[in-house]
């Protein structure tokens, strides 16, 4: 018999999955510490200052792998925790300002 998830009909099944998370910052003044991502990605140490790559045209980017069909927030950071962004009355607002994201699978 399969093992099902808390509150699913659904069989539980994880897998590592890359993310590449990405964030615009063309209207921003950009931090001379740079742009960071932080979330519940990494326990027991959540929410640390993950640092993102600038790609070009005001774009940062940054892969992590995550285990799939697991609920995380995030947030992105101009310069460190000081100056995080709160989309809390936007429509991307998972919980309390923070983005979410839940990876079902992977895909090719």
């Amino acid at each position: 018999m399969p093992v099902n998830c808390f509150s699913s009909c659904n069989e539980c099944v994880t897998e590592s999955v890359e993310v590449v998370f990405s964030v615009d910052m063309t209207n921003e003044v950009v931090s001379a510490n740079g742009v960071y991502l932080t979330g519940s990605f990494d326990p027991p140490n959540n929410f640390t200052l993950i640092p993102m790559t600038y790609v070009g045209n005001g774009i940062y980017e940054v892969t992590l792998v995550v285990t799939s069909n697991i609920e995380y927030i995030y947030r992105f950071a101009n310069g460190g925790f000081l100056n995080v962004e709160d989309v809390s009355a936007l429509a991307c607002n998972s919980v309390n300002g923070y983005r979410g994201l839940l990876v079902s699978s992977a895909t090719s």
